[in-house]
C-alpha cells in the first residue's frame, strides 16, 4: 500500500508498495554530488600558499596520523633533490637536527645511519637536550629565534597542526591575525571537502558537530581553560603579550 511522505531532497512523494525501488533517490544523490563538486571547484585554484593548496586539493587538513604536510612539503622534496644528486654520481650525507628527546618517534634515532645506496643521515645533535642546544648558542653568542622568547615551543608553521594548548593560547594573544587566517582557511577547505566542513585541529563527531565544537575559535577558547577544559584559567591573561616568555628558561 502506498504512503505519502517527504522525499530525500525535501519534496513530497507517494511511496510505492513494499519491495518496489524508491524513485528519484539516485537522482537526488547525484544532484548533491554535483553541487559538492561545484562548491569545491569554486575554491580549487592556487592560493600562493603551498600548505593551503595541499589542503584544498585533499579536502582536509593534516593530522598526527595523516601528517601529509611533512611528507609532501618537506620529506619528499628533499629526498627527490638528493636522489637527483645521487643519479648524477654524488654521495650524499644529509645533516639533520633531530634530537631523541624531541618526541617518542625519535627516541631511537641513530647518530649515523645509512638510508640507501650512496645516502647517509648524520644527526650530530641526536644525544643533546634542548638545554644543551641553547647553552651552545649562548657560548657562541648566537641569539635564539625571537619566537622562543615569545612563548613558542617550536619554530616553523604558525601554528603547527601539533600545536600545544599553551602555545595556541600564546599565539591567540600575541598574533591574533594568524588565528583569523586559520579561520578563513577552515572555511575554504570546508568548501573543498566531501564532508562540507573542515577543522584545522582534529575534532571528533559528525560534520556539523565537529565544526561547531572544534573550529579554531573554539580551540582558542579551550586553550584559555585550566586542565580538563571546563573552567577558565583566571591567571592565563595576566602576563602582557609583549613580555618575555620561554618554556626553555631563556628569559632569566
Amino acid at each position: 500500500m502506498a504512503q505519502a511522505g517527504i522525499g530525500i531532497c525535501g519534496s513530497s512523494y507517494t511511496a510505492p508498495a513494499v519491495g518496489t525501488p524508491t524513485p528519484g533517490s539516485g537522482a537526488c544523490r547525484s544532484s548533491e554530488q554535483i553541487a559538492a563538486k561545484r562548491r569545491a571547484l569554486a575554491v580549487l585554484h592556487p592560493s600562493g600558499n603551498p600548505f593551503l593548496d595541499l589542503c584544498l586539493w585533499k579536502g582536509r587538513f593534516p593530522s598526527r596520523k595523516a601528517q601529509f604536510c611533512t611528507e609532501e612539503l618537506k620529506r619528499n622534496m628533499a629526498v627527490s633533490f638528493q636522489l637527483d644528486l645521487i643519479d648524477a654520481g654524488h654521495r650524499i650525507v644529509s645533516w639533520q637536527g633531530v634530537r631523541r628527546d624531541e618526541s617518542p618517534n625519535r627516541r631511537d634515532a641513530k647518530k649515523i645511519e645509512r638510508i640507501g645506496p650512496a645516502l647517509w643521515a648524520f644527526r650530530p645533535l641526536v644525544e643533546w637536550s634542548a638545554t644543551d642546544v641553547f647553552s651552545c648558542c649562548a657560548d657562541k653568542n648566537i641569539r635564539p629565534n625571537p619566537l622562543y622568547l615569545a612563548g613558542c615551543d617550536r619554530v616553523g608553521c604558525m601554528p603547527c597542526i601539533n600545536v600545544s594548548k599553551g602555545e595556541l593560547q600564546t599565539i591567540s594573544q600575541r598574533w591574533p591575525e594568524h588565528i583569523e587566517r586559520i579561520a578563513s582557511w577552515e572555511r575554504a577547505v570546508g568548501l573543498a571537502s566531501k564532508r562540507g566542513a573542515a577543522t584545522f585541529l582534529p575534532a571528533p563527531g559528525e560534520t556539523r558537530t565537529a565544526v561547531d565544537r572544534g573550529n579554531i575559535w573554539q580551540r582558542v577558547e579551550w586553550s584559555r581553560t585550566s586542565h580538563g577544559g571546563r573552567q577558565y584559567d583566571l591567571l592565563a591573561d595576566i602576563d602582557e603579550p609583549t613580555a618575555c616568555a620561554s618554556s626553555y628558561g631563556l628569559c632569566a
